[in-house]
This record gives C-alpha cells, structure tokens and sequence, in this order.
C-alpha cells in the first residue's frame, strides 16, 4: 500500500470523510484536496503530513514512506 492509500486508509478507519479530515486541520483544506492527496495526484506539504498523522494517530513515515532507494548498476 503506498503512502497515498494509506491516507485514505487511516482516514476511513477513524471514521472520517474527506471533508471531515480536512476541516480538522489548523488551517481547514477542501475535500477536493484531501482527494488529490489520496490519490497522489498532488503531495501535502510537510506542515500538512504532520497534522494528517497526527490527526489520524500515526507517525509521517507511517503515512508516506519514503520511496526506495535504487543504486545504479
């Protein structure tokens, strides 16, 4: 499951709609964009990972790991 979808995840096993989840950030956000944050089609900033996690009761890496390091052959 990518960082994305774990968004949604936690989102809905609070029991949170998308509109609900963004009206309870310090700085209140749209339901179209907690959408584009589900679906990856935009990334959060940093201030706004860390209210998602806090909010939702895990940590930003739990959330949005970061991507896999590949070495060059």
């Amino acid at each position: 499951m990518n960082g994305m979808n774990k968004l949604k995840h936690y989102r809905k096993e609070k029991g949170l709609t998308q509109t609900q989840l963004g009206a309870l950030l310090k700085t209140p956000i749209s339901q179209g964009a907690v959408g584009h944050h589900e679906t990856g089609a935009r990334t959060p900033d940093v201030y706004v990972a860390a209210e998602y996690a806090a909010i939702l009761g895990v940590s930003v890496e739990e959330l949005f790991p970061a991507p896999e390091m590949t070495t060059a052959a």
